[in-house]
């Protein structure tokens, strides 16, 4: 049976950024309980981030409201061990506007990508990068322009270069190249189309080759997606179009990943064309399966796609209703189920390498919205009803796990329910973990921690919940948001986010609100 206690214990007190982070740090090996971190938080908007950095221990920072002399704004910086004691914490000014944009971890260094946020763009956009020397507790920044209207769809740091996807608003998206050590930048269009976009990006730590997966637009809502390969100067050796071997399949997110021996996979999920209509929502990303493709140089070796409908799981992901509608229609066509799409939206996660095979994990979710209600006057002074939809966030329902052999084709699948889980962000809540032939799944939502165990497929223990242990035994959790559970090191995790706690035992305001960190092991 799956063991998850979390880590409590000792208090210390430390002041940063003009305000009191009242840290509470517990742990008592001898009775194996949880080790926990809480700093009191003004609400959930405040900007606390983890990024687990494995055995030198975790980096949590947060944008301060101080503001320098020169008009930046400091971040704060704190290292934590892997027991959650404080080892360094440093202010770093930033550009004032920056926000983060995302991370990328290296041997000794994580990169951190930080860009002018909406309001603050202008028409100057700039970017900074930030690398963090984890164990020596120092920074070194890197800054410049980036063309109007440009974001970072992807980025990764070799070797002291910095590659950048940029993609920009009806124009060709450009491949920045940023030299660490003299700030030297250049950027490279991607052409071949009016209007071009990044989907992926990968160096090759071994020669520096670039890989990417990039889109060329061909209408509104039409495209092809184009395998490409350059040199480190971001000089194109070719691309090769991705063959779907149909024309109704174009392909949603994709991923990259190097086999032995040089050969590439790019994989991810596709959606059918006829499933297009209905993407107007915001944040919907319709998909009808999974993908596979082989590459050698640039020659396509292989393609592979395999509809959700074919999945020995669906039934677990899908309603009865939306199968049984979706046999209907093939029927009455005289078609096969599988020429007709689920329509999930799904996110993806990259490409997780298991022995001989590799494994893809999506999570899917929908729009959750609720109406509002007032009552108005006509100029008559009648009393009418007017109604509004407000959007809540996206309900996540479910995470689909499926195994693969280099070649592509399917070996096994699963899938786990998500209960109580809205986001306000469309960012990864699942984690998936190995021990042996075993594969955990565990994701954090409303205080506790929902797990599953499946071995090639096989459910070895049915989805089961254990709640996230709290400072005080006399504390009862109210509310949860933007919560996370992420693989740390080993068989360990870190769960985080707010939690609104209320304690009885006090007098006078007896709730909090907290931005919370727990250690957990899974036995």
């Amino acid at each position: 049976m799956a063991r998850l206690p979390g880590y409590f214990l000792l208090a210390l007190v430390l002041l940063i950024s003009g305000r009191g982070m009242a840290q509470k740090v517990y742990s008592d090996p001898a009775l194996e309980k949880p080790l926990r971190l809480e700093i009191p938080a003004g609400s959930d908007n405040e900007t606390y981030r983890i990024i687990p950095c494995a055995a030198d221990g975790m980096i949590l920072f947060f944008k301060s409201t101080e503001i320098t002399a020169d008009n930046k704004v400091k971040w704060y910086f704190t290292r934590y061990d892997k027991n959650l004691q404080s080892v360094w914490t440093k202010p770093v000014p930033l550009g004032a506007g920056m926000e983060y944009a995302g991370s990328n971890p290296g041997q000794d260094t994580l990169s951190l990508f930080f860009q002018t946020g909406e309001s603050d763009k202008g028409e100057s956009p700039a970017f900074q990068v930030l690398r963090v020397l984890v164990n020596k507790g120092s920074f070194i920044l890197n800054y410049g322009a980036l063309p109007e209207n440009a974001s970072m769809a992807c980025f990764t740091v070799v070797r002291q270069k910095c590659f950048t996807g940029l993609n920009i608003k009806n124009q060709q998206a450009q491949l920045m190249i940023l030299d660490l050590p003299t700030g030297k930048q250049d950027f490279v269009p991607v052409t071949g189309s009016p209007q071009t976009s990044f989907a992926a990006l990968q160096a090759d730590p071994a020669d520096m080759t670039l890989t990417a997966v990039v889109r060329k637009q061909l209408t509104k809502r039409f495209w092809d997606n184009y395998f490409v390969r350059m040199n480190p100067d971001g000089t194109l050796l070719g691309e090769t179009l991705i063959v779907t071997q149909a024309p109704e399949r174009q392909l949603a997110e994709s991923r990259i990943f190097s086999l032995p021996g040089g050969e590439k996979l790019v994989a991810g999920s596709y959606v059918l064309t006829s499933s297009l209509s209905d993407q107007h929502q915001k944040g919907t990303a319709k998909t009808t399966g999974l993908f596979i493709a082989g590459f050698s140089g640039l020659t396509q070796t292989s393609a592979k796609f395999t509809n959700f409908l074919d999945l020995k799981c669906a039934d677990s992901f899908l309603s009865e209703r939306d199968i049984m509608a979706i046999r209907k229609k093939a029927v009455k066509k005289s078609k096969i189920i599988t020429e007709y799409s689920a329509d999930l939206n799904l996110i993806m996660h990259d490409i997780i390498p298991k022995d001989d095979h590799f494994i893809l994990l999506g999570e899917a979710y929908y729009l959750q919205y609720h109406t509002e209600s007032f009552t108005d006057f006509d100029f008559y002074g009648r009393p009418y009803t007017n109604s509004y939809s407000v959007f809540d966030g996206f309900r996540f329902t479910s995470a689909i796990v499926a195994s693969f052999d280099f070649s592509g084709n399917l070996l096994w699948d699963n899938s786990m329910e998500i209960r109580n889980l809205l986001s306000e962000n469309l960012d990864p809540k699942v984690s998936i973990m190995f021990s042996g032939d075993d594969a955990v799944l565990t994701y954090l939502s409303d205080g506790k921690i929902g797990y599953k165990i499946i071995r090639e497929g096989t459910t070895i223990e049915k989805t089961d919940y254990t709640d996230i242990d709290l400072s005080l035994p006399e504390d009862r959790l109210v509310n949860e948001t933007k919560s996370r559970m992420v693989r740390w090191y080993d068989n360990y995790y870190l769960c985080y986010g707010y939690q609104e706690i209320k304690n009885l035992s006090y007098t006078g305001n007896a709730t909090k609100l907290v931005f919370f960190c727990n250690k957990v092991r899974f036995d």
